[in-house]
């Protein structure tokens, strides 16, 4: 199985940009967004591999559950899964806190507050409800939680060059997106005892181009606002 680079959000909103849907309000509930999460994250371990490494799994469920404990947002049951897949540069989130880690994303995070940078990142998406806007976006849209399904299991090629070429709408709710996910990640961090410098170290080192453009002025804006709210 081949994980789409940009992972589930990107994929979400490439598939928005197809069909012409705007993201806008939640008319989920947050029970049925975790059993939706739920659902995809069944259908997704099907397609995956889970990493046989107890030492790294606990280390992943430790920060996760200190995380959890002061994340705001809705009171979500966070789990996260560590497989060896290659899930692209970041963690892939579902509905309701549902977040799958690689291995090789495990690995890149040199110190406990870099793990829990990029933790708490993926947790921020799960918290603003990102993702649940983009499913429900999908079903309005027409396209209905099975395409969505597919486009997040399969990473579909003809997907591969959307952002690139998609309007620029939808590159700024992609970023936007991200940038508020890392205000809901620095002051978790905070609040769990853990030095969100952290996660400016995580993305600095990590980070991949979006194939959006000026990503290098995006890239330094995001560290810049980074490092001011660890400060």
């Amino acid at each position: 199985m081949r994980i789409w680079r940009y992972g589930l959000m990107g994929v979400a909103l490439a598939a928005q940009a197809q069909i012409g849907v705007q993201i806008g309000p939640i008319f989920y509930s947050v029970d049925r967004e975790v059993a939706l999460g739920k659902q995809l994250a069944r259908e997704l371990a099907l397609q995956t591999t889970p990493l046989d490494n107890e030492a790294a799994s606990i280390s992943l469920y430790a920060v996760a559950f200190r995380l959890a404990q002061k994340i705001p947002g809705p009171k979500y049951p966070y789990a996260v899964t560590l497989v060896k897949d290659d899930l692209g540069a970041e963690p892939i989130v579902l509905p309701g806190g549902q977040i799958f880690v690689s291995a090789a994303q495990f690995s890149a995070a040199q110190s406990e507050s870099e793990l829990a940078g990029m933790v708490a990142h993926a947790m921020g998406h799960a918290a603003n409800r990102d993702v649940a806007r983009l499913a429900v976006g999908s079903e309005l849209g027409g396209a209905g939680i099975p395409l969505y399904l597919a486009l997040i299991l399969n990473g579909a090629p003809e997907f591969d060059a959307t952002l690139s070429g998609a309007p620029a709408q939808v590159g700024s709710l992609l970023r936007a997106a991200h940038l508020a996910a890392d205000a809901v990640a620095v002051k978790t961090m905070a609040a769990s005892g853990y030095n969100p410098a952290g996660l400016a170290r995580y993305v600095e080192r990590t980070a991949k181009d979006d194939g959006l453009p000026e990503w290098q002025a995006f890239e330094a804006k995001r560290l810049a606002e980074l490092r001011k709210g660890a400060q």
